[in-house]
């Protein structure tokens, strides 16, 4: 593996994060209502924008995978706006990211897994308690 492949792979990783953060930014920050046509024009100018750019300096490849970060990412929103929650099957909920309840962010942080919530206490009533150090 040489140096410049590594250096190649982290900056291109930076530049596709750089595109799905900036769009997710974007994407909230637009005062359009319609979900749909907001998330369907960045995926269009994203992709056009990759289309226009060439990758013979390294700015430019850094500006296209920039906007391939944007159109991936605004093309996974639009697809879990339009099915994400039609769907019941586990694996396409997790693949669009859904893999929870977001009502309950504790099932939201541990995803799939069954931990079981059984905690047997009794309530006792404490008075006249004094702490000392």
């Amino acid at each position: 593996m040489k140096k410049s492949a590594i250096k190649d792979s982290l900056l291109r990783s930076t530049a596709l994060t750089v595109g799905g953060a900036g769009s997710r930014i974007v994407a909230d920050k637009l005062p359009v209502a319609n979900n749909h046509l907001k998330r369907g024009g960045m995926v269009l100018l994203g992709v056009i924008g990759a289309a226009f750019v060439d990758r013979k300096t390294p700015s430019k490849a850094f500006v296209q995978d920039i906007a391939f970060g944007t159109a991936a990412t605004q093309a996974g929103y639009w697809i879990k706006d339009a099915i994400g929650t039609k769907t019941q099957n586990p694996l396409i909920k997790t693949a669009l990211g859904t893999p929870g309840d977001y009502n309950n962010p504790v099932q939201f942080r541990m995803g799939y897994a069954n931990v079981p919530n059984v905690i047997d206490t009794t309530y006792e009533e404490v008075s006249d308690v004094q702490f000392s150090l």
